[in-house]
């Protein structure tokens, strides 16, 4: 018997203690600021963008330790600073948490790119950060010991983008450009407080730089979630892509199947009954059979058309232009094709075929139309195709599982498919289709 835990959540504490120290933070410094009126604003942001995009990235986006981090950071800070408003003074620590947070930046920077630094050496070198990030923290107190704190910090700093330099020169340029929204803040938010940590040697640093590394900081969670969402993206995209590969596999195999099994019995038996009328030729017994061989004959075509629709041999022997010619052939409906699409990659020529099928299936079937039109136009981004008919219209891909089937096949090909109603009459399905080859 399985037994299932009464204790609360992560996510639901993570979201409970976001919300309670917020309002409690909000409201401790508005009563009673512990920072200048002009720094309310960037010190409260950082909290709070940490503490809601890790809620976020781990309820919405199902991010684990990473999603975690950054909100258990983001309460920490929000408690930081309530304590602190209550007490009436700047925080004890508060470097310590700063310095902490900035940790966690670099933390999130270096994994945004390739690294092999994983399990064990990973969390070691992790340990080690957040540890030198604490003893610098600990050191901007004492004069005599912020040397060696800003030493630290500088060594920290110069590590982290060591590493994030040489394995972005390793990988490929999409890496990079993926982790940018994460990429730049964090950078400059390391740079900011590196410069605030020299620049504190001899006093106080200025505003102007403090409050730049505090919107930085709120600003890479943000970056974070755009990364992670973008990740999200991808991966699904991936996903129906291999469901829609199997797919067409199984297809082929299915097609295969009744082409070399069935579709040969039904020749071999219509062939037998054929041979057996002739030889009873001028018996009652002759016609039957001859109606019999005729009924076989007929559900061999319909096999055939139907293995055709399955997967149509055309298309990966000769290309979406001669499969289409093929398909409009045994349409029962007069339809003209224009323009020529070339080659294609596999993909982008499956979804074409099967959009223009589909549309020209739902015109035959449920538009009434006379005649229907195919228009390929091919650039170099793409091949757009677009479907038109002269019947009633109407068609909604939100009521109808073949439209929707096609938008997935569409989308995860990374295109676009558009179905709307023609003036005076009928029905418009584009498809947007992109291809390199």
């Amino acid at each position: 018997m399985n037994r299932v835990s009464s204790f609360p959540s992560v996510s639901v504490i993570l979201s409970v203690a976001t919300v309670t120290t917020g309002l409690l933070t909000v409201a401790a410094m508005a009563s009673r600021p512990v920072v200048p009126a002009e720094a309310t604003v960037p010190v409260l942001a950082v909290g709070l963008s940490f503490a809601a995009i890790g809620l976020i990235c781990r309820i919405q986006l199902g991010v684990g330790g990473a999603s975690l981090l950054i909100g258990v950071l983001g309460v920490g800070w929000l408690v930081l600073l309530a304590s602190a408003s209550a007490a009436g003074s700047p925080a004890f620590g508060g470097a310590v948490v700063t310095n902490v947070v900035v940790a966690a930046l670099g933390h999130l920077l270096l994994g945004q790119v390739p690294s092999r630094l994983s399990g064990a050496a990973g969390r070691k070198v992790a340990t080690a950060g957040y540890a030198t990030a604490v003893a610098a923290g600990l050191l901007t107190g004492p004069p005599a010991a912020r040397p060696v704190g800003a030493a630290l910090v500088a060594l920290a700093v110069a590590g982290v983008f060591a590493v994030v330099v040489l394995r972005i020169r390793e990988s490929e340029r999409a890496t990079a450009r993926t982790a940018l929204p994460v990429l730049l803040p964090a950078g400059v938010a390391l740079v900011a407080c590196l410069s605030a940590t020299l620049a504190g040697l001899d006093g106080d640093p200025p505003t102007w730089l403090m409050h730049s590394l505090f919107w930085f900081l709120a600003v890479t969670p943000v970056g974070f979630l755009i990364v992670v969402a973008r990740r999200a993206l991808a991966q699904t995209r991936a996903s129906r892509a291999r469901v829609l590969h199997a797919a067409d596999a199984e297809r082929r195999r299915i097609e295969r199947d009744l082409h070399d099994g069935v579709q040969q019995h039904l020749v071999s038996a219509a062939v037998l009954l054929d041979l057996l009328a002739r030889r009873l030729d001028g018996t009652e017994a002759s016609g039957t059979l001859q109606k019999v061989a005729a009924t076989l004959t007929g559900a061999r075509d319909e096999l055939r058309h139907i293995c055709r629709r399955i997967n149509p041999n055309a298309l990966a022997d000769d290309g979406l232009d001669a499969a289409l010619a093929e398909l409009v052939w045994h349409i029962p409906l007069r339809v003209t094709v224009s323009g020529r699409a070339g080659p294609l990659p596999s993909e982008a020529a499956s979804a074409a075929y099967y959009v223009t099928a589909e549309a020209l299936t739902n015109t035959v079937k449920h538009a009434g139309a006379t005649a229907a039109h195919v228009e390929l136009a091919r650039d170099a981004t793409g091949l757009r195709i677009v479907i038109t008919d002269d019947g009633r219209g109407g068609a909604d891909p939100a009521r109808g599982t073949g439209l929707r089937g096609l938008t997935d096949r569409v989308e995860a090909a990374g295109g676009r498919l558009d179905v709307r109603d023609r003036r005076p009459g009928g029905t418009v399905v584009a498809a947007r289709i992109p291809c390199t080859s």
